[in-house]
């Protein structure tokens, strides 16, 4: 039995890990010219101000990870096209008041219709006995 909160997570982790996936698109070479590496002097690091700032943690995708994501991406292809495009904006980060000025409702309408749309998933899921049941049914 899945909860609402489970849903609701489930598809903030698809988010946070579509940010942190590798780029499609290979890295380009600036002006197509080599780069010259030259020695870099301490003194050199320090008038830069770089020298102070930390590098920041790499973030390391797990196989549960890529699973949560494809099960979010197919629980979300089982939705209408636009209950689809509700979820996939809200869970970009975006507030309810900006989804109101967006699709022109008041932020309360927008939220209960949000809610019922993931409401009727998880009653949809549970009915079937769970998400991977329900994907495999609704395919």
């Amino acid at each position: 039995m899945i909860k609402l909160v489970d849903l609701i997570q489930l598809f903030d982790d698809f988010w946070y890990i579509d940010k942190h996936l590798p780029s499609v698109k290979p890295p380009k070479l600036k002006m197509q010219m080599m780069k010259w590496e030259y020695p870099e002097e301490f003194s050199d690091k320090v008038n830069k101000k770089q020298w102070k700032n930390k590098e920041q943690p790499r973030i390391v995708l797990l196989s549960k990870d890529y699973d949560q994501y494809w099960r979010a991406t197919q629980l979300g292809l089982t939705l209408p096209l636009d209950d689809r495009k509700l979820v996939y904006i809200r869970h970009q980060g975006n507030s309810y008041r900006k989804l109101a000025k967006l699709y022109g409702m008041s932020h309360e309408a927008i939220r209960m219709k949000y809610l019922g749309i993931l409401v009727d998933l998880q009653n949809n899921i549970n009915s079937q006995g769970g998400i991977d049941k329900y994907i495999l049914a609704n395919k």
